[in-house]
């Protein structure tokens, strides 16, 4: 941020931090504070790499745990791989189970599972004063553990989210990429993306769990990890005699 400050500096090509400086110019409540405006240009760092990263190895984890789930995940995979691959958009259509696998991964391993922000005004919250310029932390991933919104919600249970059940469409009820006008922007990227991780190492290899790590046991750093000693073996290649008689047919 200071080398974006500086004046005289030498010329180079525009970037976030300079959109973020001119923004403030116009609106200098859009971030009041020096923390407001570095918690913005660190995050795509932290979006774009630990947050796809760290939610994979949850994913797979689980599935990698449940022998049924994970077959009837891998179903749906390998029928994708038989025909040409669709398009992105696509993915959640052809892959609806996997795709409510990656939706009650982070229901259960929240990657955000808080908000900082900081106070404009001054407003009532429980019967507590908030004053201006308050630092807040909205704990928005309370409501993924609420019996009143999700059933046995301890329960890793992706079937929550498929017809006829279809938990997650009650109101603020899944917020791991946020909500409303803060509502994370690469959300429907980060689900492409992981989506596109399982199928690749599901279809193309077998996982499983390495020795001695059965059990995860996420921690905050800064966001929720597994942590770098956690292990998941690959083994690959798979065959697939269904999708290499497709492909000889002439």
């Amino acid at each position: 941020l200071r080398d974006h400050e500086q004046p005289g500096r030498a010329p180079r090509p525009r970037d976030l931090v300079d959109d973020l400086f001119e923004a403030i110019a116009r609106d200098p409540l859009l971030l009041p504070t020096r923390q407001d405006l570095r918690v913005q240009a660190l995050g795509p760092f932290i979006a774009g790499l630990d947050t796809v990263a760290n939610l994979a190895v949850f994913f797979l984890y689980e599935l990698v745990r449940d022998a049924a789930l994970l077959e009837r995940v891998r179903a749906e995979i390998d029928a994708l791989f038989v025909g040409p691959l669709p398009p992105l958009q696509a993915l959640i259509e052809a892959l609806p189970t996997t795709h409510a696998t990656l939706r009650e991964t982070l229901r259960v391993y929240p990657i955000a599972p808080a908000l900082a922000r900081t106070a404009l005004s001054s407003f009532e919250f429980a019967g507590y004063t908030i004053a201006p310029e308050t630092p807040v932390l909205v704990a928005t991933s309370v409501t993924h553990r609420m019996p009143e919104l999700f059933a046995a919600p301890e329960r890793f249970d992706p079937d929550r989210f498929l017809p006829p059940r279809e938990e997650h469409k009650q109101a603020f009820a899944l917020t791991g990429f946020g909500l409303g006008a803060h509502r994370c922007l690469g959300a429907s990227l980060a689900e492409a993306q992981l989506l596109v991780i399982a199928a690749t190492l599901l279809h193309s290899g077998d996982l499983t769990l390495a020795a001695g790590h059965e059990r995860v046991r996420p921690k905050i750093a800064p966001t929720l990890t597994a942590g770098p000693r956690f292990r998941l073996r690959y083994r690959g290649p798979r065959r697939h005699p269904r999708r290499d008689a497709e492909r000889a047919r002439p």
